[in-house]
């Protein structure tokens, strides 16, 4: 909370200076699995790797602890400096109409950090998925919105709208073949906006 909120982000050259707000709340992420470190379960993977080397190389036994907790977003909002500090319009796209909900097959587009202006097409929703949120460590995620890949990383909370330029998502995930965003109205009770 309070952290400051840069544009452009020091990734891309900002400093303290380009401050336009600061983080007012964010939803935590639950971890699906973690690795196990405790001396017991260190000792079984152990013994069991050295059973495995026997099927040959290449093979590797590791324990996690499964939680089985599901994230619903990956989302946070922040309080601008000023009102002269932001827009309401999206870079190359204008501004946002209203909120409206995703359907199969449906044209979405973003405007994005890394890739810029890009469209794609919801080849999925309601999907349940693992996310890997760094090294050994992944997080599941629940009613979740699939797309052909329109974004590259970096391009992460971009707000994604339909044709009439309504929200309907905010990209939080991809890779080289998908993009996956929350459904805006998931984002908006979880952050406790109304729109």
């Amino acid at each position: 909370m309070g952290d400051p909120v840069l544009q452009p982000s020091v990734y891309d050259g900002g400093s303290g200076q380009d401050t336009i707000g600061y983080l007012e709340r964010f939803i935590p992420l639950q971890r699906a699995f973690e690795n196990v470190h405790s001396p017991i379960a260190v000792a079984a993977a152990f013994l069991g790797n050295r059973l495995v080397k026997l099927m040959g190389p290449g093979y590797r036994l590791r324990l996690e602890k499964n939680y089985g907790i599901a994230n619903v977003v990956d989302c946070a909002v922040a309080r601008p400096v000023s009102r002269d500090a932001i827009s309401d319009e999206i870079v190359g796209l204008g501004k946002v109409t209203g909120m409206g909900s995703v359907r199969l097959g449906m044209p979405v587009r973003k405007s994005g950090r890394t890739s810029g202006v890009t469209s794609g097409k919801v080849i999925a929703v309601d999907v349940t998925l693992q996310v890997e949120l760094g090294s050994n460590e992944i997080a599941l995620f629940t009613d979740q919105v699939v797309a052909d890949r329109f974004s590259l990383p970096g391009d992460s909370g971009s707000l994604i709208v339909d044709e009439d330029m309504r929200a309907v998502g905010l990209l939080f995930a991809g890779s080289h073949m998908l993009t996956v965003f929350n459904k805006i109205s998931n984002v908006l009770d979880a952050l406790g906006i109304i729109f």
